[in-house]
């Protein structure tokens, strides 16, 4: 960049300006075209170095210059020489002792891969049992533990089971307080709630059998099979019906059910269906059983002198009735009406007198044609003479 002693003599010592002392004959700094010149190119040289395209009309370019060019320093991206390491930056860095330390920790330095692993190998470290049969609350198992990743360990007497959840396997020639089929090589899981709480699961190794039981207060269960698909029943046990340990599948059962539960018919014992009312009414189907009800259905009896029987749909809707008439003079017409009116006609009635001892002559009364309310009757005797009547229609 030049200075103005870089371009006339009349600059001070320090190549700055001077106004100069006429009585001491010290001139004032001439400005001269090379200085003005040298400056406009150094701030032309920052708005063009910004990007910006010269403006006459705009007197903020050099600020606009100046912003554009510090946002651009500012990226992350276009910062030259920087730090590799957070030392670089003068943030200081968790040492092994802060990273393993469990209490009034520095939450103020990072910590790297190897401090992470560090701390997390010192807090498992803490958190995990001392050793396979250590038995203290919310410690890790070790491996061997329980039979954790190693081998079970083993008891002859279930009731002795070491009081902790863990895995353990029955070895010896007697086993004690174990379920049927109890042989050495059976495994057990045994989980524990609390000093009054637990279950434990047995696995015959040998049978494929399951057991389960639970104690409570100090006092263990007795042992009960769980039902699996090993023990379930055949089809053959099923058929003789005399296993009472077994269970049996919905599909044996509908199986079994399937051989005693088929139609019926005249030489064979089996189930039938109900037949609907309709089913009756037509009297076609060979394969339904009929009810009381369904058989009554339609049937209407009134036992009185002047009744009726009304047959159902399925024998024909058939109606029966009966009467007696007033009594009618010698040659003389009477009518008599039905206890009922037929729905569709009346397609029979006869009449015949009503005697009496003290007639020395028979009557003759006879019914004519019959309508659906009523019936005619003429006497051809020569007594007077009730009739009764009798009539079926539909």
């Amino acid at each position: 960049m030049q200075k103005i002693g870089n371009s006339t003599t009349t600059a001070n010592a320090k190549n700055e300006f001077t106004e100069g002392s006429p009585g001491a004959g010290v001139d004032a700094t001439l400005i001269t075209a090379s200085w003005l010149n040298a400056i406009q190119r150094e701030l032309v040289g920052i708005v063009e170095g910004s990007g910006i395209t010269i403006d006459p009309r705009d007197d903020a370019q050099l600020l606009k210059a100046i912003q554009a060019l510090q946002a651009w320093a500012s990226k992350w991206a276009n910062i030259a020489d920087k730090p590799t390491t957070l030392g670089g930056y003068s943030i200081a860095m968790a040492s092994q002792g802060d990273a393993e330390a469990q209490s009034d920790q520095d939450n103020t330095k990072p910590m790297g891969a190897l401090r992470v692993y560090q701390a997390i190998v010192k807090k498992l470290g803490l958190a995990t049992q001392a050793s396979t049969t250590d038995a203290t609350a919310g410690k890790l198992m070790q491996v061997g533990a329980g039979g954790l990743m190693g081998f079970v360990e083993s008891f002859q007497d279930a009731n002795t089971i070491p009081y902790r959840t863990g895995f353990f396997g029955a070895a010896g020639a007697l086993i004690a307080n174990g379920p049927p089929s109890t042989t050495s090589g059976d495994m057990v899981v045994q989980i524990v709630f609390n000093v009054n709480a637990a279950v434990q699961h047995w696995h015959c190794y040998s049978t494929d059998r399951k057991f389960f039981r639970r104690k409570q207060v100090d006092k263990w269960s007795a042992w009960k099979e769980d039902l699996h698909t090993g023990n379930l029943a055949t089809d053959g046990q099923v058929d003789e019906g005399t296993d009472e340990v077994s269970p049996i599948t919905s599909k044996r059962l509908a199986t079994r059910l399937g051989k005693l539960l088929v139609q019926a018919t005249e030489s064979a014992f089996g189930w039938l269906k109900i037949a609907t009312q309709t089913q009756v009414n037509t009297g076609a189907d060979d394969t339904t059983a009929v009810t009381p009800k369904k058989l009554r259905m339609g049937v209407v009896l009134s036992l009185t002198a002047n009744g009726y029987l009304i047959l159902p749909v399925w024998l024909g809707s058939l109606i029966i009735q009966w009467t007696t008439s007033s009594a009618v003079a010698p040659g003389g017409t009477g009518s008599v009406s039905w206890p009922i009116a037929f729905p569709t006609m009346c397609i029979w009635a006869s009449g015949s007198p009503l005697g009496n001892g003290g007639n020395a002559n028979a009557g003759n009364v006879v019914a004519g044609t019959p309508t659906v309310t009523s019936v005619p009757i003429y006497n051809w005797g020569v007594i007077n003479s009730p009739a009764r009547v009798f009539s079926f229609g539909v």
